[in-house]
């Protein structure tokens, strides 16, 4: 996924217990999916026993260029769901 950075970016987790499903939109309508749908079993604390450590965050990368001027502004996250923690 590559921009300008001049455009505001909203980024979408899903998640319905099985899978996860990463997205992007520029218009907050029309949404990208990023990678296709991802196996969530490995990251459930029921199929690995016990706290596995996955937390959501945001980061920005400059793909190894050390000249590259990136950032990013981070406005919002949002979390909504009624799942159970444990």
């Amino acid at each position: 996924m590559e921009g300008d950075g001049q455009a505001p970016l909203q980024l979408r987790i899903e998640s319905d217990h099985d899978t996860y499903t990463f997205s992007f939109s520029e218009d907050g309508q029309t949404w990208s999916t990023i990678g296709g749908e991802q196996d969530a079993r490995f990251l459930s604390t029921q199929s690995a026993g016990g706290f596995v450590g996955c937390l959501y965050g945001l980061y920005t990368v400059s793909l190894g260029d050390s000249d590259a001027d990136i950032r990013a502004d981070y406005h919002w996250f949002e979390y909504s769901g009624d799942d159970e923690i444990y």
